[in-house]
């Protein structure tokens, strides 16, 4: 896994990074409309941070439902009836995931994957971890196939540092826990702090790949079936 000074500091800079607009976009729409109370401001944050990613919800298999049918009566309703917006307003405020945030930060994730799912059917898990990231860019690190595969090439046979307890998808808390350990030694060894996105620059690029990959790009007639 290539980590030196060099990548690093590619990382650290975000007019290198082809994404870095699209990404202000959607960090932008989900500061500012940051609550799940509005029907047409969650469908746009379901969409946009969905297809921008390859992760869009409606891509289901044996999907039945017209497009607009399934954001407005299913997925968009399920989010505006949740209590995600209590459980996300405390973490809203802190700069930096630590051990004192990682057990809410990790409910949080579980609770939305739970949501989903009574929506769709599907947990959703990397969908459910970019969401939140562009609501709490700080906090939640972004998991999909890209990175997991990145991060098991590094030290692939060492154990989480830490230890959490609590509400947790498995599979995300393995991924986080194994995140931070990478954070906290590039951080040392290179004596500059890493923001999420920053941290999965590297992770991407280790992993010979750009997101989102052109492959998962695919278009849907607005109102058509899914």
């Amino acid at each position: 896994m290539l980590l030196d000074a060099a990548t690093v500091g590619l990382a650290l800079k975000d007019a290198a990074d082809i994404w870095s607009l699209a990404d202000l976009t959607l960090y932008d729409l989900c500061q500012e409309h940051w609550g799940h109370s509005d029907l047409l401001e969650v469908v746009a944050k379901l969409l946009l941070i969905g297809r921008a990613y390859g992760v869009a919800p409606e891509r289901r298999p044996n999907a039945t439902q017209f497009l607009t049918d399934f954001y407005r009566d299913h997925l968009a309703v399920a989010l505006m009836t949740s209590d995600l917006d209590s459980l996300l307003s405390p973490l809203r405020s802190t700069r930096r995931l630590t051990d004192s945030e990682l057990p809410a930060v990790l409910a949080v994730h579980s609770s939305l994957l739970r949501i989903f799912k009574s929506a769709t059917g599907h947990s959703n898990r990397s969908l459910a971890s970019k969401y939140l990231h562009f609501h709490v860019p700080d906090l939640f690190p972004m998991y999909d196939s890209y990175a997991v595969k990145a991060l098991a090439s590094w030290k692939p046979r060492s154990r989480p540092s830490r230890a959490v307890h609590g509400e947790s998808d498995p599979e995300y808390k393995r991924f986080v826990l194994k995140w931070l350990d990478l954070r906290d030694s590039l951080e040392h060894d290179h004596g500059t702090l890493l923001t999420p996105r920053q941290l999965d620059r590297i992770l991407l690029g280790n992993a010979g790949s750009v997101r989102p990959p052109e492959s998962t790009i695919r278009s849907t007639t607005q109102g058509g079936p899914t």
